[in-house]
């Protein structure tokens, strides 16, 4: 009996042995580079490894370690050098208009049609890791960038399955140079976002959601202005910028082409945005009824998030590319600037959510600190004047934010004799006794909820890191 225990014994021992290097290597042990199914790589990951990930034919593949690469860019500098493997996601595709139920708004979430139609264009499903880019030769590529990662964060994709490439194709181009073959023809996938473990509205801020906070309803929240307390923001009475002080006339940060926000529409209308807010206005008016801030918000400029990288690519050339700063200078940057910290809850906003949306990616992917988007931002919160003040809003709904309640230093501008415009429609008003100021995510909520979006399996997140 002995013996043959022993015997089994000896069997068993042989099998582990033979089998113990598969597992191993499965698990990421000898296999030379981290595969995206078992890797621990940060949110915002380094051109090193997705180098790995284009050398090992994960990138456009069909096993379980697929990779896709979107390069959130225009057609002309897409085709001018990218990622070997990456796929053209235009800019203007994830820029919709939606209501909230009282107003329209411009630059908005993307709706489940629209996001699981761009899922299934780029072959998309519960294994693929999700890798996002852009040019990188500004920090203003972030906002197009932190677009696509909010959408697909909002849209339930968890990070393990979600990267932003630190320095966008520039930290790639230094190392490993560009590619401008054409990307492999891909075969649309059955994926729905309905598939998703879970759908992450608590990332993004309604119009309902934004007043409770300025109407100090929310706990540990701290709403950050983007655009910063320098001139873009006013140059009040005395032409002094200041986010806390002077409410008198700005300097029309909200039409389309004056003075400060200029060289903004120049580099939006360079990267082929024509819509508004940067299309020529048929007057000299701004957009919104009224300026100043939300209540008991701070005030940082978005781009000093960012480093600047001069170096030279294979060939030797000469660029300069923007990547995420290190963590701790980041943390400390935010902190001595706004007073954010890790136990607090950074509400990002700027004028029509494109700023935030590179303070988005910044703090939720590299940081990942708490960080929700407000993506109505200023083009929405400066509308919802009543109509005594220039706005839309019958003076008795309860959706006005231009009370001394919900924001601080007002100043509106129909006294400066400006034509008051809606970047989004004109200014119709949906519903001024709208119940939820909220349609936008009850709306998504119903989708993701209604069933089945057709895509193999049940979706979730991979396997765990290691064995």
């Amino acid at each position: 009996m002995f013996k043959e225990f022993s015997k089994r014994t000896r069997l068993i021992l042989f099998v582990v042995l033979l089998i113990l290097p598969m597992v191993l290597q499965g698990c990421g042990g000898n296999s030379g580079y981290d595969s995206p199914s078992t890797t621990g790589t940060s949110t915002a990951m380094s051109a090193d490894t997705l180098k790995s990930w284009v050398d090992s034919g994960d990138v456009n593949g069909t096993g379980y370690n697929r990779v896709v690469i979107l390069d959130v860019n225009t057609q002309t500098t897409y085709e001018s050098g990218h990622i070997p493997g990456a796929q053209f996601l235009n800019r203007s595709d994830i820029l919709p208009v939606r209501s909230e139920g009282i107003v329209s708004s411009v630059n908005m979430v993307l709706d489940g049609s629209s996001m699981d139609a761009l899922i299934k264009k780029y072959g998309i499903d519960k294994n693929t890791t999700i890798v996002i880019t852009g040019p990188g030769s500004s920090y203003w590529d972030y906002m197009w960038v932190g677009r696509a990662y909010f959408n697909f964060r909002y849209w339930g994709f968890p990070k393990s399955r979600l990267k932003v490439l630190n320095g966008l194709d520039g930290a790639y181009r230094e190392k490993y140079g560009l590619s401008t073959a054409p990307a492999p023809s891909i075969i649309p996938s059955t994926y729905s976002v309905r598939n998703n473990p879970l759908f992450r509205s608590d990332l993004r801020v309604s119009l309902q959601e934004m007043m409770d906070v300025a109407d100090g309803k929310v706990p540990n929240a701290l709403v950050i202005d983007g655009r910063g307390g320098n001139g873009y923001y006013s140059g009040g009475s005395t032409g002094t910028a200041s986010y806390d002080g002077d409410p008198m006339k700005t300097k029309g940060v909200f039409d389309s082409k004056a003075d400060s926000w200029g060289d903004i529409c120049t580099y939006l209308e360079a990267a082929g945005v024509t819509a508004p807010p940067c299309q020529p206005s048929p007057t000299a008016g701004d957009y919104v009824a009224f300026e100043g801030h939300i209540r008991g918000g701070k005030a940082m400029w978005f781009g000093d998030l960012f480093e600047k990288v001069d170096t030279t690519d294979p060939g030797s050339a000469a660029f300069t590319y923007y990547r995420f700063l290190p963590k701790n200078d980041m943390a400390n940057l935010l902190t001595t600037e706004t007073g954010l910290d890790n136990t607090k809850v950074a509400y990002v906003h700027c004028r029509t959510g494109m700023i935030s949306s590179a303070m988005f990616v910044a703090i939720d992917a590299n940081l990942g600190w708490p960080v929700e988007n407000y993506d109505g931002s200023w083009s929405q919160w400066g509308q919802l004047a009543g109509v005594t003040n220039g706005g839309f809003l019958p003076d008795d709904s309860k959706w006005r934010t231009d009370t001394p309640a919900r924001t601080e230093n007002l100043y509106f501008n129909i006294t400066g004799g400006a034509t008051i415009e809606n970047p989004a429609d004109g200014g119709s008003v949906v519903d001024p006794y709208d119940t939820s100021a909220n349609k936008i995510e009850e709306t998504d909520k119903a989708y993701f909820e209604s069933g089945s979006g057709g895509g193999t399996g049940t979706g979730g997140p991979p396997p765990q890191v290691g064995c």
